[in-house]
């Protein structure tokens, strides 16, 4: 090891470890490499690892030290610090008084070791990341998933709880009041009368029914409340879920290989891939619905077809339909070939106004929507009301004047009205309480027009 001397005038030990150019990252990308330090005296010790000597200096001087294990943490070794560091390229690892002291400048010895070997940590990680994120959304859903999770995360907790009372409660420790004082005590001395030291080894752990039964009890626990609250009904919790497993996912992904680089990308290209997959399943949708209803019109079209043959009438498209006569050689053209096109189009009858009905002397049974054809049609060669001309047509119930065209318009033709554009009055259908009164009414109205004729402009102005 060398020596360093700092910018305040104390010193530290450094070492240089040489790994391997990034280009042979294929073996390495999984290689855990770890290298375990031992110095004979100092407690306040901390280690720094930087790729570069300027680098190591700036980080000794702003205190950025690593992580040493858990047996650091614990208190359980003062005088050895085991780091991992990345197998690619060279690395620093230096040791330095965190109190700024100058007592590594003489008569102090510090050895480093290092070990690699294949993580299959990491490679587990790394799976375990890509399965979280891709079944995410079955995963949540999962009754079994949810209910297991639960469990752990409680066990998990507990363990959480046990080493932070561990850390804390050990002698010659600074405690956080008398009573937690007592309760560390307390704790400490049945780990001590259980197991024969402060701290507890893991193997101890493992084989020990107290523990066992501690992490069984906490399982059992966290099995219970999540059954208890847990709900397939809550959108919410179901989201947040299944977006905390992807992250989660993300973030086992981004830390499962030896090189910070290589982990982004495989995290980046397990988003990139979802986004295609999404993408690529939100045109197959659309293009199944468009197809569904060409597939729904080409079925009602052959289904009327079929109907319509049963019944003598043919295919309900090639029925009879009310022709326009003929036009006068000498009037004008009033419509062009896309106005036609449009009438032709219009004049098409809707699924639920087919009548099948056989012919009969020639007569064409029409429904409401054709007679309002037939009529606009009959009367576009007579005399039309100054009204209609308008586009306005008088209600014979209501006493108003309603637009021609309009929803009000169409539903009172359907409902059975007939409009007569010459006199521009639209006629209520003749119901059986009122029939002759309405007759009577009509021939009356009829009778009147005949006796007293007057000029289309009066009368449409005394209407």
């Amino acid at each position: 090891m060398k020596d360093l001397r700092l910018n305040d005038g104390t010193y530290a030990v450094y070492t240089v470890l040489e790994g391997v150019p990034k280009w042979r990252l294929l073996p390495y990308l999984w290689v855990d490499k770890a290298v375990s330090l031992r110095w004979n005296r100092g407690k306040d010790l901390r280690t720094y690892v930087a790729p570069d000597l300027e680098q190591l200096q700036r980080r000794i001087e702003n205190r950025e030290s690593v992580w040493c294990g858990w047996d650091r943490f614990l208190g359980a070794s003062d005088t050895e610090c085991v780091a991992r560091i990345s197998p690619f390229g060279q690395m620093l690892v230096a040791v330095a008084d965190s109190k700024g002291t100058q007592r590594l400048q003489s008569g102090f010895v510090c050895t480093a070791t290092v070990e690699e070997k294949v993580s299959f940590v990491q490679l587990a990680q790394g799976v375990l990341g890509a399965a979280l994120y891709w079944w995410a959304g079955p995963l949540s859903h999962s009754m079994f998933f949810r209910l297991s999770a639960g469990s752990l995360g409680f066990m998990l907790l507990s363990v959480l709880i046990l080493i932070f009372v561990l850390s804390r409660a050990l002698p010659n420790k600074r405690g956080m009041g008398a009573a937690f004082a007592v309760l560390g005590s307390t704790f400490t001395g049945l780990m001590r009368y259980c197991f024969g030291r402060w701290i507890p080894t893991f193997e101890q752990l493992m084989y020990s029914k107290v523990a066992l039964a501690y992490l069984g009890a906490s399982s059992l626990v966290g099995l219970a409340v999540t059954y208890y609250y847990d709900s397939e009904a809550n959108t919410k919790l179901q989201n947040i879920l299944k977006y905390g497993l992807k992250l989660l996912g993300l973030a086992l992904t981004a830390t499962s290989t030896s090189m910070p680089e290589t982990s982004i990308a495989l995290a980046s290209c397990l988003i990139t891939l979802d986004i295609a997959v999404h993408a690529r399943g939100f045109r197959r949708t659309g293009g199944s619905v468009m197809g569904a209803g060409r597939d729904a019109g080409q079925l009602a079209d052959a289904a009327l077809h079929k109907v319509g043959q049963r019944l003598g009438l043919g295919s309900p498209r090639t029925q009879q339909r009310p022709v326009a006569p003929a036009a006068v050689p000498d009037s004008p053209a009033s419509t062009t070939g896309s106005s036609q096109d449009l009438d032709a189009a219009a004049s098409m009858p809707l699924p639920g106004e087919l009548e099948f009905k056989p012919q009969q002397n020639g007569a064409v049974s029409h429904t409401p929507r054709a007679q309002m054809l037939s009529s606009r049609h009959e009367d576009a060669n007579g005399l039309e009301s100054p009204l209609v001309q308008r586009g306005l047509i008088f209600n014979e119930r209501t006493g108003k004047t309603i637009k021609i065209g309009a929803a009000t318009y169409n539903k009172l033709v359907l409902e059975g009205y007939t409009p007569d554009r010459a006199a521009g009055v639209l006629t209520p259908p003749v119901t059986k309480k009122g029939a002759l009164k309405d007759a009577g009414g009509l021939s009356a109205m009829q009778t009147t027009r005949t006796a007293s004729p007057v000029s289309p402009r009066s009368r449409s102005m005394r209407r």
